[in-house]
């Protein structure tokens, strides 16, 4: 069940889906990829607070996968294993005010192993919501953008240089 999304999203797109997430998956932890930058938190899962979302890369943990969360190399916490743990990877849109220009944001799933029908269900649930809250790109190869963010003049895929939004004009 490998999926992966990428979106553009604007600060208050973004905040939405964090308060949703938070909302309907009050137990859902966190595993944050550069702990330092949270306070000095140590490497596992933690509570995830709307505060805590949006200012890097962290891999959402749901309830039942908190005890099945794999770190290489084996016996450590330095790096987490996405392939064989049932953590749903989440990169926040950034976004470049003084430079109009927002940048991708992701959702990846890459767990391999096996999963319970309601388990599925609800990783699915974190698809559909960024699904049905954005729209497609057209000719941009499934990336999808939220409302706000069709305001935004420019676009960034990854490092390369901004590009002109293509959905501005349909805002």
């Amino acid at each position: 069940m490998k999926r992966q999304l990428n979106f553009f999203a604007a600060p208050d797109d973004a905040a939405s889906f964090h308060c949703w997430l938070i909302t309907t998956f009050s137990d859902i932890q966190g595993v944050y990829e550069c702990p330092a930058n949270y306070q000095n938190l140590e490497r596992g899962p933690h509570p995830l607070t709307e505060a805590s979302l949006g200012r890097g890369a962290v891999y959402l943990v749901p309830a039942w996968a908190k005890d099945k969360v794999v770190y290489t190399p084996p016996g450590s916490m330095a790096t987490l294993d996405v392939f064989n743990s049932p953590v749903l990877e989440y990169i926040p849109s950034i976004s470049h005010t003084n430079e109009g220009c927002i940048e991708a944001g992701r959702v990846y799933w890459g767990f391999r192993g096996q999963m319970e029908r309601g388990e599925k269900r609800q990783i699915g649930d974190i698809f559909r919501w960024i699904e049905s809250h954005s729209e497609l790109v057209p000719n941009w190869g499934g990336w999808r953008m939220f409302q706000n963010a069709k305001q935004i003049p420019y676009v960034r895929q990854s490092v390369t240089d901004p590009k002109p939004n293509p959905l501005l004009s349909a805002a």
